[in-house]
């Protein structure tokens, strides 16, 4: 189980090397998680309405994720 969002989760995405889980959800924010602990890594919160949805780049640099009526672009370090 991982504890992380205050309201619904929406959305869930792979890291391309499988280590990592990035989730997005009704409290406007991306979390992302170490699939191995499942412990919460970081959070990005910049959206104004639910994220709709996450991806990561291919080489798992960045997380986009999309919102009502905008698109972040997170740079990710692991």
């Amino acid at each position: 189980l991982y504890h992380g969002h205050i309201q619904a989760v929406k959305c869930l995405a792979w890291s391309p090397d499988s280590r990592y889980i990035a989730s997005g959800g009704d409290d406007q924010t991306v979390q992302i998680w170490s699939v191995a602990t499942g412990e919460l890594l970081t959070t990005y919160s910049a959206h104004t309405s639910w994220v709709r949805s996450v991806s990561w780049s291919p080489v798992g640099a960045s997380i986009a994720s999309a919102s009502d009526q905008t698109i972040h672009v997170w740079t990710w370090e692991s």
